[in-house]
């Protein structure tokens, strides 16, 4: 047996196997018989290929000399041709996918948002991190009905997208320390608002620091006056926040808040 298999091996090398069952059988039958087998690691396979290719290439020209069949050379080639693709796009496909950088893994800041029974705690800048760490905690834990925010500020997008998840949720809001500048969004956008007796609130004018103003920080900030009114925020409240220069920072006190229905729970 052994000893049949290396002669087929030698003539098939040699090209002296008519062209139809080398094409058919050793060419595309083997190589069907590789694929439904789940493939071959890359060395041997593509040793394998270019046995089969060699033997076919041989016994097709020898075919070829042998009288004027030129269809039938090409068309063995086409076949041939095939088979070769179909070995060789899944191994540059695994190279691709082994030598492909993997993305990085994002991880929160340690301390910035914490849950403790139905309370999430929110504290230090705003910014995307923040956001991102508290949508996955809402996401995880949909029990939570408060927020509690300590937060001199951050990126005014970045507290928008972390306002809509507070107004998605429906989550009462809540500062026993300093909530200001874009902190302010995310408060005004609870259910509920509360203020501990030692919390304070900031507001301050828009400013956008960029060298070239791609954003008008009028239009900006009117964006986020109009949500301040639509949620019971006296004009008045609101003009004044426009008026405050953006370098300044306004601290009402508890009782202008009240009244002006920033907050609206003790």
């Amino acid at each position: 047996m052994l000893c049949l298999i290396r002669r087929f091996v030698r003539q098939h090398w040699q090209g002296q196997i008519a062209p139809l069952p080398t094409v058919l059988i050793t060419v595309l039958g083997l190589r069907m018989l590789v694929f439904s087998g789940g493939g071959l690691w890359l060395i041997p396979d593509i040793a394998l290929l270019i046995w089969q290719l060699v033997g076919a290439i041989r016994s097709l020209r020898r075919h070829l000399d042998s009288g004027p069949q030129l269809v039938a050379f090409l068309a063995g080639l086409a076949v041939v041709g095939v088979c070769v693709v179909l070995t060789v796009l899944p191994h540059l496909d695994s190279l691709a996918r082994r030598s492909a950088v993997a993305p990085p893994v994002w991880t929160p800041r340690v301390g910035d948002v914490t849950l403790t029974g139905t309370t999430l705690y929110l504290r230090g800048p705003v910014d995307f991190d923040m956001f991102e760490t508290t949508r996955q905690m809402l996401a995880v834990h949909p029990g939570v009905t408060r927020l509690i925010l300590n937060s001199d500020g951050g990126l005014i997008y970045a507290a928008r997208a972390v306002a809509l998840q507070v107004h998605h949720h429906r989550l009462e809001t809540h500062v026993d320390g300093t909530c200001a500048s874009a902190c302010t969004l995310i408060f005004i956008a609870g259910v509920r608002r509360s203020l501990a007796p030692t919390g304070r609130l900031g507001f301050h004018a828009y400013k956008l620091d960029a060298p070239q103003q791609l954003l008008d920080p009028v239009a900006e900030q009117e964006k986020d006056h109009a949500s301040f009114r639509d949620q019971g925020v006296d004009p008045a409240f609101v003009e004044q926040i426009s008026d405050t220069p953006h370098d300044q920072i306004w601290f009402p006190d508890h009782d202008r808040l009240r009244t002006a229905g920033v907050t609206t729970a003790p």
